[in-house]
């Protein structure tokens, strides 16, 4: 391999973490091809942060001696490519037919199956609810769930819900859950979730059914075929999105803890990057494609004559050193984000798309809002009379001293 150009490093989650007082660099595989995490020294990501696809081993090991000033052997050089490529991290041949395997058997299932259950949230259908049923009691939670029989109830046009990890963001979901409990069931959803790596197509549509604890959430086969007619189905095809995407994989598995068996059907759609809309300023609906979604979805919806709610699965700001911050999680740190998400979301609660992506427009992004481009849609597709921000809340996670914050809101369809 020293002489032959080596693949570049794949798109990866890329964070620091520390063991037994060393600094480590861990990088997750967000399409799932590579299982592991894979844990390297900081030296050893530096070195293969110079395979860019066209240096060799040696060519590798001379730009980083020249770029930092140390020195590695060529054979070792060639060793971390090895490991790499063998763990599908790579953009190599290798890794290419193994994605094409992964797809064409994705490709061929009907149900998607569940790829977080067993770690973010039991797999086994009564510890499964006991877990959701306790977000509602935990400090921060919703409380009880009242209006069970009530004769008249108000109609949802959306949520949001954080696609947080449910074990730190349950008792933030339970107020968005609430809310759904105590009004009219819809017949559909559709889901507004984020594509964590790159994907195909700005919107990336699933028909598969979602499995979740309690069985198999549905998809809308009717009205997702409906927004394929109208918008064009290569715009919207690429399930593989879907695989081990959890952003909206949460939102089924919520959802459907508080339907059970009359879970209505669901319509999961994966957002992209809006990070050329930040850059320019400009508004996502400027762009055809954007405008055109939102117009078909809106035309298969009335066409349906469903009541549909819009979900957003969505968190708020990533910030510390796991985002690639130079600064940890402070008191004054946690005070602005809290001020500087109230001022976010009371855009939001207003219905104002355009004043919630300039927000973070005006910013560059500078919070990482990985929820604008699920909420964003789902406000400019849904038709609410006002919004409402149920819970604000964040977590920390101290050994990688970075901090997400995240909440639940409800858009209705009448005023009060």
């Amino acid at each position: 391999m020293s002489d032959a150009p080596i693949p570049p490093l794949r798109f990866l989650d890329v964070f620091p973490i520390r063991h037994n007082g060393e600094s480590l660099v861990a990088l997750r595989d967000p399409e799932g091809i590579c299982e592991e995490t894979f844990v390297m020294r900081l030296p050893g990501y530096l070195i293969a942060n110079c395979f860019d696809g066209r240096r060799s081993a040696g060519e590798a090991r001379a730009a980083f001696r020249l770029q930092y000033g140390l020195d590695i052997q060529t054979a070792d050089v060639a060793a971390l490519a090895g490991q790499l490529d063998e763990r599908f991290l790579l953009r190599s041949p290798r890794y290419l037919e193994k994605r094409r395997e992964v797809e064409r058997e994705f490709d061929a299932l009907r149900v998607r199956p569940a790829a977080h259950a067993g770690q973010a949230y039991p797999a086994e259908a009564a510890a499964f609810r006991q877990t959701v049923e306790s977000f509602f009691t935990l400090p921060g939670g919703a409380g009880p769930i009242d209006g069970h029989g009530a004769t008249e109830r108000r109609r949802l046009a959306g949520l949001v819900i954080p696609h947080m990890d449910p074990r730190c963001s349950g008792a933030c979901s339970s107020w968005a859950l609430k809310a759904l409990a105590e009004s009219e069931r819809p017949d559909a959803f559709v889901i507004f979730g984020v594509s964590h790596h790159p994907a195909r197509c700005l919107f990336s549509a699933c028909d598969k059914d979602f499995e979740t604890p309690l069985g198999a959430a549905p998809c809308d086969r009717e009205l997702l075929g409906a927004l394929r007619r109208g918008y064009g189905a290569q715009r919207l095809d690429d399930a593989m999105a879907h695989r081990t995407e959890h952003s909206a994989e949460f939102m089924a598995v919520l959802i459907h803890a508080m339907y059970g068996d009359s879970m209505p059907p669901i319509v999961p759609i994966l957002c992209g990057s809006f990070h050329e809309f930040i850059e320019s300023g400009k508004s996502p609906l400027e762009r055809p494609e954007v405008a055109e979604f939102r117009q078909c979805m809106r035309d298969a919806v009335r066409q349906s004559g469903k009541r549909v709610c819009y979900v957003s699965g969505a968190d708020l700001a990533h910030m510390g050193r796991k985002f690639g911050d130079e600064f940890g999680v402070s008191e004054a740190l946690i005070e602005s984000t809290r001020a500087r998400d109230g001022e976010l979301l009371d855009f939001a609660a207003r219905l104002d798309a355009e004043g919630f992506f300039q927000h973070v427009a005006r910013e560059k992004d500078a919070r990482k809002i990985c929820g604008l481009p699920p909420t964003y849609m789902a406000l400019v597709c849904m038709d609410a009379a006002r919004g409402q921000l149920l819970k604000h809340d964040w977590n920390v996670e101290s050994e990688t001293d970075s901090l997400v914050s995240f909440c639940s809101m409800a858009f209705y369809i009448e005023q009060d």
